[in-house]
């Protein structure tokens, strides 16, 4: 469960230290909140509500494409092999945390 736990945490961190959108200080805050979460549940919590509140416009309203972007996928890729590779790992991650997708 702890082992769980610390690789769900790790693979939060990970995502958010790899998004080009967010500033440092927001990266350690977020950082920072995930470490100090107590269950998966926790972990995947802080993240989503994180990111979607530094994704939100002066106006409120969340840009698609933006929040793609945070989260790591976008419609278009600079290499074949690259991205399947990132998939396979996010993906390998997560099940090493016990996240379902």
């Amino acid at each position: 469960t702890d082992l769980n736990l610390f690789n769900a945490k790790l693979l939060y961190v990970n995502k958010i230290l790899q998004s080009k959108d967010v500033s440092s200080s927001q990266k350690r805050s977020v950082v920072e909140s995930i470490d100090k979460a107590k269950s998966l549940r926790e972990v995947k919590l802080i993240y989503k509500t994180l990111t979607e509140s530094f994704n939100k416009g002066k106006d409120g309203v969340l840009s698609e494409s933006r929040a793609r972007r945070v989260l790591g996928s976008s419609s278009r890729t600079t290499s074949r092999a690259s991205a399947e590779s990132v998939t396979a790992e996010v993906n390998r991650w997560a099940t090493l945390a016990g996240i379902n997708k």
